[in-house]
C-alpha cells in the first residue's frame, strides 16, 4: 500500500512540476521538493499513526516527482540545451553511487546504532545543505540563443 501512495503523489507531482515550473522560477520549486523530503523524513521520524506514515509517504512522493521534473528543468534553465546531455551523463553515475551507498550506508549505521534516527538525520542534513545550495544559485543571465537549439 505504501509503494502505491508513494506512486501516486509522485504520478500527480510529474503531472503539476510541469505547471509549477511554467509560472515560478525553477530554484523556487525545486527549493519546495527539498523542503517537502524534508519535512516527509522529520514525519516519518515522530509519526505516532498510520496517517502520519501515509501522510509523509504522500509529501515523499510528491517530492520525488517534483524533483525528477524540476532537476532536469534547473539543468536546461541554467547552462543551457546543448549542453544537457553532458551535464546528466557526468552527474547521473554520481547521483547512481550515492544511491547504492544509500541502502548499505544506512544499514551500517543501524547495525552500529540500534535504529534509524542517526542515518533519517545524516540524510535530512544533506537535503538541507541542498536546499541551502538551491536557494543561493544566482538565476542565469539571458544568453543569446545557439542556433539550431530553439
Amino acid at each position: 500500500m505504501v509503494f502505491t501512495i508513494d506512486a501516486i503523489g509522485f504520478t500527480v507531482m510529474i503531472l503539476a512540476a510541469g505547471i509549477l515550473l511554467d509560472r515560478f522560477p525553477p530554484r523556487f520549486v525545486q527549493a519546495f521538493a527539498f523542503v517537502a523530503i524534508i519535512c516527509a523524513m522529520i514525519l516519518m521520524l515522530v509519526a505516532s499513526n498510520v496517517y502520519h506514515m501515509l501522510f509523509s509517504v504522500i509529501l515523499f512522493g510528491s517530492a520525488a516527482g517534483t524533483t525528477m521534473v524540476s532537476q532536469t528543468y534547473l539543468w536546461a534553465h541554467y547552462y543551457g540545451r546543448a549542453f544537457l546531455g553532458a551535464i546528466r551523463s557526468i552527474t547521473l553515475p554520481f547521483y547512481l553511487v550515492a544511491m547504492a551507498i544509500g541502502a548499505p550506508l544506512t544499514g551500517y549505521i543501524f547495525d552500529h546504532t540500534g535504529h534509524y534516527q542517526p542515518a533519517w538525520f545524516m540524510f535530512i542534513v544533506v537535503y538541507f545543505i541542498g536546499l541551502l545550495c538551491v536557494l543561493a544559485a544566482k538565476p542565469p543571465e539571458k544568453k543569446p540563443a545557439v542556433p539550431g537549439l530553439n
